[in-house]
């Protein structure tokens, strides 16, 4: 966010910019001495757009680094690990919404609803195991699964915002 306000600050500054004493004399500013201030704003500009970008998309990543690992090897109740972190998810989602390129903005949110529906659907493991024992049924890991598969699909957004 910090380079997001950068760059307004420097367009801002441009746009307010007051010509000097000596250029008020000469009549103003020059076209060409305009026009070449203006590609290095934009230059800047650009490259801090996309500095935010991996900066934003390095920060997503590792929200949800933690809880994939775990989930995935099987070593803490996902249930816990994903109440745990909810809040932290929550607002890695949100914070990362704004760099998602606009055309793929509707995948993001409808991948994010999806994740929250998995992540809803998750129960402790200690209630999948008397379910499993009182029915004599194998502890059903398809909500492990959609959960997995469902961050996975968040992720690949970091890869290409």
């Amino acid at each position: 966010m910090d380079a997001l306000k950068l760059v307004i600050e420097t367009i801002v500054s441009w746009i307010t910019k007051k010509p000097s004493h000596a250029q008020q004399q000469s009549g103003g500013v020059g076209s060409r001495n305009i026009q070449a201030q203006a590609a290095r704003d934009v230059n800047i500009t650009l490259e801090g757009r996309r500095e935010a970008k991996r900066e934003a998309a390095a920060k997503f990543r590792s929200a949800f680094a933690e809880a994939i690992t775990q989930i995935t090897d099987g070593s803490i109740d996902p249930h816990y690990l994903i109440m745990r972190h909810k809040v932290q998810h929550d607002i890695a989602i949100f914070e990362f919404r704004p760099f998602v390129d606009p055309d793929r903005l509707s995948d993001f949110d409808a991948t994010a609803q999806k994740y929250s529906e998995c992540r809803s659907a998750i129960e402790p493991a200690m209630l999948q195991y008397y379910r499993s024992e009182n029915t004599g049924q194998p502890v059903d890991q398809s909500a492990r699964f959609n959960l997995i598969v469902a961050i996975n699909g968040l992720l690949a957004f970091a890869d290409n915002p």
